[in-house]
């Protein structure tokens, strides 16, 4: 990210992109107040005032538009997101009225902004942390509500909070040993071997489990994948050209055609999932096994281990098989969660099963029913993860707070051996050092590229 000097006056869109009735203008810097004193008619708020103002007016732009009318919402002082002189001008939504607006702004000195330059110097200010800083992005680019609980958590301190008090802690303990070193041929003990050890242990859990918090976000982030698995000839790639709109899987009756595992990316029930297709299990049948039946049907193991939910397809139209009532008996007891489909149910039916899903790829039957069944289970177990931070604070702090935990091992490891407290000492800076690079106290402008270059102007 380009080094902008944050007192010079900024202006963005911050409203959506495209028509609306109402559009946002926002502008922050000193320089604000003497541009819209030159172009907006209307009383602006003293220069003493402390609190927010709102009032409406115009700004005058060239013609044809001439006056545009809007309110202009005034922030003085350091009342501000950015503690920076602000205001925003909400006027009409239409884009060309926007850009006239900005045009003219322009032309009094207040610049056009870089994407999420409103959002850094709130950070640079100290009005928020680095990781709410990232909340905000995430609060913008979430897709659903359960994205969007996570930005805010984390807005309002969800991960700053554990972090800061894990800091004040060790600080605390590291200031004790110090005093300790510094009265050391007086003999006063500040704080007793057993203390720091406790201490240190603290916390050393608190960061494992902000760490498998973000090994979790992790895995959360990634496409869910949904793998069809059963006999040969069970319906399986019939189910994933239905669900995927195409006929990438080749279909037969001719039992065993797919010999590999197919995969497609396909959106049910506003869910985007990854549907992939497996060899039919021959095994534990009289049929002779080939070895590339063999190697197919470790592969489709392998895909089954890594799912996020697995789909037994059994064909209904005929005799299930000893194979086949095994699996259904043992499908509770499955590791990764399992729901069982009874295909080809617009042909005679041979069997029932009281938690059967009965479609047909051929009629449609049964499919919106397995759709909303698939995203509910993939719903549900994704609701159970504590993922509690947005994805690219986990990515960003991740190194930074293993590093942390792994020093403080070291620390305890000293300590427990009696290497001496200036050692431990020693360690302990290291250990905040790491700690302040995850709340942004101690950063470098590689860090800052890397979280402000994916926001949007206006933000």
């Amino acid at each position: 990210m380009p080094s902008f000097d944050v007192q010079d006056s900024i202006a963005a869109i911050a409203s959506p992109p495209g028509p609306a009735v109402r559009g946002v203008i926002r502008m922050s810097g000193p320089e604000i107040r003497s541009a819209l004193q030159a172009c907006f008619y209307g009383a602006l708020p003293d220069e003493s005032a402390k609190r927010s103002s709102v009032t409406s007016g115009w700004i005058d732009v060239e013609e044809p538009l001439g006056r545009v009318a809007g309110d202009l919402f005034y922030w003085p002082g350091t009342a501000s997101y950015t503690r920076q002189r602000s205001a925003e001008f909400h006027c009409s939504g239409s884009l060309p009225v926007l850009a006239e607006v900005m045009r003219t702004l322009g032309q009094f000195g207040i610049r056009q902004a870089a994407p999420g330059e409103f959002t850094m110097r709130a950070f640079l200010a100290g009005r928020i942390d680095l990781t709410r800083a990232e909340a905000v992005l995430g609060v913008i680019d979430s897709q659903s509500e359960r994205e969007m609980e996570v930005a805010l958590r984390q807005l309002a301190g969800g991960l700053s909070g554990p972090v800061s008090d894990l800091q004040d802690g060790l600080l605390e303990v590291l200031a004790e040993i110090e005093a300790g070193l510094d009265f050391v041929e007086d003999d006063i003990e500040f704080i007793s071997q057993d203390a720091i050890l406790q201490a240190l242990g603290k916390s050393q859990t608190t960061i494992q489990m902000i760490l498998q918090q973000i090994d979790q976000r992790q895995i959360s982030q990634q496409i869910p994948q949904v793998v069809l698995w059963g006999r040969p000839n069970a319906g399986k790639s019939c189910l994933q050209n239905a669900f995927a709109g195409n006929a990438k899987a080749i279909v037969s009756d001719v039992a065993g055609t797919t010999r590999d595992y197919l995969t497609a990316t396909t959106t049910i029930d506003g869910m985007e999932l990854q549907l992939i297709d497996t060899a039919g299990t021959l095994q534990s049948t009289d049929q002779r096994v080939s070895p590339i039946q063999m190697l197919a049907e470790d592969q489709t193991e392998s895909v089954t281990a890594a799912a996020d939910l697995t789909i037994l397809c059994v064909d209904g139209s005929r005799n299930l098989d000893a194979w086949e009532q095994q699996q259904i008996d043992e499908m509770a007891g499955m590791e990764v969660p399992t729901l069982l489909v009874q295909t080809k149910s617009d042909l005679p039916q041979q069997w029932q099963h009281p938690v059967a899903i009965s479609i047909s790829s051929e009629t449609g039957r049964g499919l919106e029913a397995l759709g909303k069944a698939i995203v509910g289970q993939l719903r549900e177990a994704r609701s159970t993860a504590s993922n509690e931070m947005v994805a690219s604070t986990a990515h960003r702090c991740f190194e930074s707070l293993e590093t942390a935990g792994q020093e403080l091992q070291l620390a305890c490891q000293y300590c427990q051996a009696g290497q001496g407290d200036e050692i431990v000492a020693s360690v302990l800076r290291v250990v905040l050092d790491h700690l302040s690079a995850v709340t942004g106290k101690v950063f470098t402008d590689d860090i800052l590229d890397r979280v402000f270059s994916r926001f949007c102007i206006g933000k």
